[in-house]
């Protein structure tokens, strides 16, 4: 497996605790583009997105790039925040402290957007509900005193709760949800 990231340190980070969890030899961290993938064309069975893109504003480059670095036949799962209907999401939030570096799209924008790239839409789900459990659980740890040795709040410092917080009330008044989804490369 290999993962990629813009942020050197993200991959030094990320490194290191494949080597903690003894997967250094499974998992290699790479830093990188994601609009630009550092890969040959068709040259993974299978890609994965989980929460990357709504900070990336050019998503057309993003989903390209997936489906060429994609062998036929090759599956690319997402797991993703999206935009709702109801109007602008409340900030800051864990990918972005202000609008100028979040650029989510909404549901149907991001289906539209990976399918118009070649890939073939298997699965959709909508997984809003199962994200606002994660994070009340979430929000009831913090409030217990009960907080992980290692945990996002050591990346995103003191504004963490106040994140998490909006995060919340984004999903709960429908100003963002969270999707899941599997698509395949048919040629």
């Amino acid at each position: 497996m290999v993962g990629i990231d813009i942020t050197e340190e993200y991959c030094g980070v990320a490194s290191k605790l494949a080597k903690h969890m003894g997967l250094q030899d499974l998992v290699k961290y790479r830093v990188g583009d994601a609009r630009d993938l550092p890969f040959p064309d068709e040259s993974f069975d299978l890609a994965w997105t989980q929460h990357a893109s709504m900070n990336i504003a050019q998503k057309p480059d993003l989903y390209e790039g997936i489906f060429w670095v994609l062998k036929a036949g090759g599956r690319f799962a997402v797991h993703g925040v999206v935009q709702g209907a109801t109007g602008p999401i409340l900030f800051p939030v864990p990918w972005a402290r202000t609008a100028a570096t979040s650029y989510l799209q909404t549901s149907e924008a991001m289906r539209e957007t990976i399918e118009n790239a070649g890939l073939a839409l298997m699965l959709w789900n909508d997984v809003t509900e199962s994200a606002l459990e994660f994070l009340d659980a979430m929000i009831s740890r913090s409030r217990n005193g009960e907080q992980p040795p290692l945990g996002l709040d050591l990346l995103l410092g003191p504004e963490f709760p106040e994140m998490v917080g909006n995060f919340r009330q984004n999903l709960h008044e429908g100003l963002s949800g969270v999707v899941q989804a599997v698509f395949h490369r048919i040629s």
